[in-house]
């Protein structure tokens, strides 16, 4: 833990900014709906974004590996994040880009299972708020990733 907060004070304030308006991006997107379903908003039981954030992995004894697959954007996302902290400008690159495209991955799921008990297929008619500032939580990331190799360019100064 240490380390990672001797990381995070070390990197550029342009990274800081930019990997901590991605993480604030995407807090605030679990406040929004995110899609809605098919005759109701996407905020019911089960369906809050929040509760997407934290069971979305739960997709996956569903059966609907796509919609765990999308889920996996959130820990590869954090873990871009750490990585930039540990200084590892490769990898947290490379996670940062994959964590965007597994959400953009969304946009090709047609429903979800919804209902108190989970197995009801429901259909996605539109992309909500929550949606949109989950990706740009990820665009904040990729571009906190990317300082490292701006500065190595000498695009900026420290």
């Amino acid at each position: 833990m240490k380390q990672l907060l001797t990381g995070f004070l070390q990197i550029h304030w342009l990274q800081k900014t930019l990997m901590l308006t991605g993480m604030l991006l995407l807090a605030l997107s679990l406040t929004k709906p995110a899609f809605i379903l098919e005759g109701r908003e996407a905020a019911g039981i089960g369906t809050a974004p929040w509760v997407l954030f934290f069971l979305g992995w739960a997709g996956l004894f569903t059966g609907n590996f796509m919609v765990t697959l999308v889920w996996m954007a959130n820990p590869v996302c954090i873990l871009s994040v750490l990585y930039s902290c540990l200084g590892k400008k490769g990898k947290a690159l490379i996670f940062s880009l994959l964590s965007l495209i597994l959400a953009l991955g969304f946009i090709f799921v047609n429903s979800i299972m919804a209902g108190e008990s989970g197995i009801v297929p429901a259909g996605i008619v539109a992309l909500r708020a929550g949606y949109y500032l989950w990706l740009a939580s990820f665009g904040a990331v990729i571009l906190g990733a990317t300082i490292p190799y701006l500065k190595d360019k000498n695009y900026f100064a420290s």
